[in-house]
């Protein structure tokens, strides 16, 4: 859960509502940044790159299904479930 992964990665949970139930919030990280070196939305431009580091759709795709009652090969369901279920960081990108 919350806090394995943040024992994992040396961050504390300091906050908010985090026992298990029916409905999910976005979560909210803080650190210190050097000053001019925050990557902002504000300093994109027309041009620029995006970079992805992991597949997308994912953990929509196990929602969607089973809101829309879709039959998926069980393999994928269970891969797609387990993106949504266990989102991993991807630190090591930056």
């Amino acid at each position: 859960g919350m806090h394995e992964i943040a024992e994992y990665y040396n961050v504390q949970v300091i906050g908010g509502d985090t026992t298990q139930g029916p409905l999910t919030i976005t979560v909210c990280a803080k650190g210190i940044v050097p000053t001019g070196k925050a990557l902002k939305r504000s300093g994109a431009r027309v041009g620029d790159w995006i970079y992805v580091t992991g597949p997308l759709g994912d953990a929509g795709l196990a929602i969607e299904a089973r809101k829309q009652g879709w039959t998926l090969e069980p393999k994928h369901y269970k891969a797609a479930l387990e993106k949504f279920h266990y989102p991993a960081p991807r630190v090591a990108a930056g």
